[in-house]
């Protein structure tokens, strides 16, 4: 049976929509001010007062607008499910509210953010320097190195309660309504004493480096089981793993598949994947291998590169020799050594190189 419902980043225009009459409905600042951090990232790139009890019930009226008309219509009949996926942000909200609603993190005491030890900095108020502050995580890793410890404490609390409030709020309309809401940044690795309702499906983001070693995966898993213990007994696994170093050759997929077959005994509800680069020639085997676990996730990386290798006839050793190359060359790096060839790769502004739109500055080196 197929089905059908939205996920996403669902706020992108609230700031359009909202801010001008209700800036109460938008993070607050370090420096008093809520919003966005600058005019130029408004929309995707700020986070809710996820405590607002307006939030909810703006979320839910806009969904059932839309939901009333196109429910038990169409091939695929759509659930009822609201979509509260926070912005493409960590959440940064410091209200009064929003932090009662933080679990007994003690990160929150260590972090320069949250403990407002540097305040006075203007870059306590721009998204440059929120996101390595706020979430453990590069840029969606796109600079391919493991940051260092920033003490990232989790708000995933916080972001439990609404997704709770906001299923109420949706159950008045319509009683077996759901909720679906991300795992995501700084709330990544879950609440620590909220309870989810089992009708909250996670759309859970992973983080993505390359390499995506065992470190990675381990991480992967327990913010997973964080999520379950708190209640959640559906999750989606929607993974940015093929923006890392997209373009050029690469193959970490044989960990990934290691993880999707895990997550697919543990509440594995549906995949999904962003950031397809459109380099298949180039990363054929690992594009191959992750999406072949879609239809099923416990095949694993072997039987998918048999797949792969058979389409090749009399050149079939000549390619899995050029798979098992890009393969182990992919996991030969180390972060410390890839963090190396960036800094000796400075671009204009003295930005290192090999991130996001920067991966030619380093492939001479890695290659």
């Amino acid at each position: 049976k197929r089905v059908n419902f939205r996920s996403g980043h669902a706020f992108g225009k609230f700031v359009e929509r909202f801010f001008k009459t209700h800036p109460e409905y938008f993070q607050l600042k370090p420096d008093g001010t809520r919003g966005p951090w600058h005019p130029g990232n408004a929309g995707w790139n700020c986070s809710m007062c996820v405590s607002n009890p307006d939030l909810p019930k703006i979320v839910v009226a806009d969904w059932y607008e839309r939901y009333s008309k196109v429910a038990g219509k169409g091939r695929f009949p759509e659930m009822p499910v609201v979509n509260a996926c926070e912005n493409d942000t960590p959440g940064a909200c410091r209200c009064e509210n929003c932090r009662a609603w933080d679990g007994p993190d003690p990160r929150f005491k260590l972090n320069e953010y949250w403990n407002g030890s540097r305040d006075s900095d203007p870059e306590m108020s721009s998204s440059l320097g929120i996101y390595g502050r706020l979430a453990d995580m590069n840029r969606w890793g796109e600079s391919a190195t493991k940051p260092p410890t920033r003490h990232s404490a989790t708000v995933g609390d916080r972001y439990a309660k609404l997704y709770n409030a906001i299923l109420a709020e949706a159950r008045k309309k319509v009683p077996e309504a759901r909720v679906v809401a991300y795992a995501y940044q700084n709330y990544l690795e879950g609440p620590l004493v909220t309870k989810v309702d089992p009708a909250v499906i996670i759309d859970f983001v992973p983080r993505m480096y390359l390499p995506y070693d065992r470190d990675e995966s381990e991480h992967l898993r327990m913010c997973w089981t964080n999520w379950r213990k708190a209640g959640v007994k559906d999750l989606i696994f929607r993974p940015n793993f093929t923006h890392a170093f997209g373009g050029f050759p690469v193959d970490q997929a044989r960990q990934y598949c290691e993880d999707i077959a895990w997550c697919a005994d543990r509440g594995l509800y549906g995949i999904t994947l962003d950031s397809i680069m459109g380099s298949y020639s180039a990363e054929a085997m690992h594009d191959y291998a992750i999406t072949r676990s879609f239809r099923d996730p416990k095949r694993g990386y072997e039987k998918a590169r048999e797949d792969m290798l058979s389409a090749f006839g009399a050149a079939k050793k000549e390619i899995d020799r050029y798979f098992d190359f890009i393969e182990n060359h992919s996991k030969a790096w180390t972060h410390e050594s890839f963090e190396a060839i960036r800094r000796a790769n400075p671009i204009k502004g003295g930005i290192f190189g090999g991130g996001s739109h920067r991966q030619a500055n380093v492939l001479g080196e890695f290659y």
